[in-house]
């Protein structure tokens, strides 16, 4: 079976900058920080609106959703780390969507998870070391499942 899928974009929300402690939800970050991936929307401030265009505006036209991690940069000495991808659906409720361990070569392989209605968050969920810290951009892509002709 072969898949296709949308070239990756960047999610700037997700963009983690020397983490050195895990996020935890209710402290590190709120619900109100999950991003929504497919709307786009008008922001005002200051008497000005600015427009805030979707990341992946076709969404909902893909059977999976992956999220990948690149470059990642490490400082201190990093003995584990974890990525995990949280999503907070229509009724409210947090669930973990999945999860990347930093691997021997120092990278996050990809997670990826069926696409259904919901706004997402990037948490660094673990991380050991003496004066750890990871640097990590994000990045995801739809993807359609089935044959390929």
């Amino acid at each position: 079976m072969a898949q296709r899928a949308s070239p990756p974009r960047l999610v700037p929300q997700f963009e983690k900058d020397e983490v050195g402690a895990a996020e935890v939800l209710g402290a590190a970050f709120e619900t109100t920080d999950f991003v929504n991936l497919e709307q786009s929307t008008i922001r005002h401030s200051g008497g000005f609106a600015q427009g805030v265009y979707a990341i992946l505006p076709e969404k909902h036209h893909y059977d999976r959703l992956r999220f990948t991690f690149g470059p990642t940069t490490l400082g201190g000495t990093v003995t584990g780390a974890m990525l995990t991808v949280w999503s907070l659906g229509a009724d409210g409720e947090v669930t973990m969507f999945g999860q990347s361990t930093l691997g021997a070569n120092g990278q996050f392989p990809p997670i990826e998870g069926e696409n259904y209605q919901a706004q997402y968050y990037l948490a660094v969920s673990q991380i050991a070391g003496t004066n750890p810290e990871v640097s990590v951009k994000a990045f995801v892509q739809g993807v359609h499942q089935g044959y390929v002709q």
